[in-house]
Formats: structure tokens, sequence, C-alpha cells
């Protein structure tokens, strides 16, 4: 073989090697030492400890704890065991929404920081009991935001705010993940007929100034002419991708006018 075609074999399998990692920021995961994260490592005390026979003290506790901790592998933690009595726990940094959903809940909580409040009583007041209704338990935290507020004009609007914020956030990470998990299913149902994420993206980016019969012939030259259930399953993806904006939009915009019910300037002038 001579070497010009062995040089156009490595080229070839480069540029193939290439093709099936790009764009890499969607098809490459990347580790907690690029993306941000925290690395947890436990020395296990063995003392009078006999594990069973095959496994480790170290594999019996990662067992024990990844059914405890997460057991439906959602959390995205990463569990490795280092000999036979130590382990170690990766945890991946949050996304990006929801860094930004705790952060606007973290918004509420610092403007409560400027007043004389019991702040320990305002986040029992925002944990929900167990067996009691949604309806009873934000009559409760009424509540007891009442009897908190020591400046009832101004606090108690804040604490409201807060509680809104509150089933704000966890109702849009709710429906966000929702959303998210729909898209996950649609897009391995596209990604196994072959459809491009590209075609996908490039679709749902254009899909609000397009008019019905252009959608329809965007999605028939994406799907293709043999498969039938494709284009279903291509709207099924532009309306799950649709949910995901309009959970994080409805979300914002809640927050937003939430933030607007006392003008801070005021507020710092009544407080205390």
């Amino acid at each position: 073989m001579s070497l010009k075609v062995k040089f156009a074999i490595i080229l070839g399998l480069t540029a193939l090697c290439a093709w099936e990692v790009w764009p890499p920021q969607q098809k490459l995961k990347r580790g907690i030492d690029l993306e941000g994260g925290t690395s947890l490592l436990y020395q296990i005390d063995t003392t009078g400890y006999t594990p069973s026979p095959g496994n480790t003290a170290a594999q019996e506790m990662i067992r024990i704890l990844r059914q405890r901790i997460d057991p439906g592998n959602k959390a995205g933690l990463v569990w490795r065991a280092h000999g036979s009595d130590r382990i170690e726990i990766q945890m991946p940094l949050a996304s990006k929404e929801s860094r930004m959903l705790r952060e606007a809940f973290q918004e509420k909580k610092e403007k409560l920081l400027q007043y004389n409040l019991d702040l320990r009583k305002v986040r029992e007041a925002l944990i929900q009991p167990p067996e009691t209704s949604l309806e009873d338990y934000r009559k409760i935290r009424s509540d007891k935001f009442q009897r908190l507020a020591t400046r009832p004009t101004e606090q108690l609007s804040l604490l409201e705010a807060l509680g809104k914020a509150h089933d704000d956030l966890l109702a849009g990470e709710e429906r966000w993940k929702k959303a998210l998990q729909t898209e996950e299913n649609i897009t391995n149902k596209l990604n196994e007929a072959k459809i491009s994420k590209q075609d996908t993206d490039d679709l749902y980016e254009q899909w609000n100034e397009l008019d019905e019969p252009n959608r329809l012939a965007e999605i028939e030259r994406i799907a293709g002419k043999d498969n039938k259930e494709i284009p279903e399953t291509l709207r099924d993806y532009i309306a799950a991708r649709s949910e995901q904006d309009k959970a994080r939009e409805a979300i914002f915009k809640d927050t937003e006018d939430a933030d607007g019910l006392i003008a801070p300037e005021r507020v710092r002038k009544r407080a205390f």
C-alpha cells in the first residue's frame, strides 16, 4: 500500500470521527472538570463488617446510597468505588435553567434580610406539611406570614411575594423537567430514524415565522417520503420545545410581577 493511500485513509478516518462528534457542544458530555460540579471522596469504616460474597464494602455502599438518594438516576450523579473501602461521588453543576430559577427565588429571600424577620420561621412556613393539600398549605402559610410581619404594610407584601416566587419555582421546575423529558424521548425517536438534529433545531427556530403550508413542506423535506410517523413526531418535538420556553417565560414573568409589588426605596425608608 502506497504512502498516499495510507495518508488518504488517515484523513478519511479523521474526518469521519470529526463528523460523529460535531457539534461537540451537543454530542460530547463534559465532565465536572470542564462543566463544573463537586467530587466527594469518602472512607468507609469497615470495623466489624463482613461483605457479601463477590462484593466489597464500597460496592455495597454505592448500591444502598444510590437506592436512597437517586433511585431513578435523575440527578446525574456518578458513583465510583476506589478500592474496597472508599467511594467517590461526583455531582454535576445544575443546568443553566435551574440556576436561573434558583437565583430568582434567592433574590426574594435576600430582600427579606433587610428586615427584622425570623428567617428560620420564614423557611419553615415555605415547607408544605405532608398530607396537606396545596390550598390548605397556602392558607396556613399566609397566617404564618401575618404573624411574622413586624411591619405588615411592607413586610407582609414581600412575604407573600416570596411565597408566590417559591410556588412558581417549584411548579416551573416540575413543568420544565416534564417538557425536557418529553423532548428527550422524542429526540431519541428522531435519532433512531436518522433525522438530523440540526434540521430539527432549524425547524424550531423558524416555526413561528412559517405559515402552515411552509411548515408542512419543511416537515416533509426533513422526514422524507418513507417515514410516515416522523411528521407527527416532528410536531411533537416542536410542541415540547415550545412548552419549555413557555414554562421559563411564565416563571420569570410571575417573578417580575411579584418583584414590583413594593418599590425597594420605599421599603428601605419605612421598614425600620
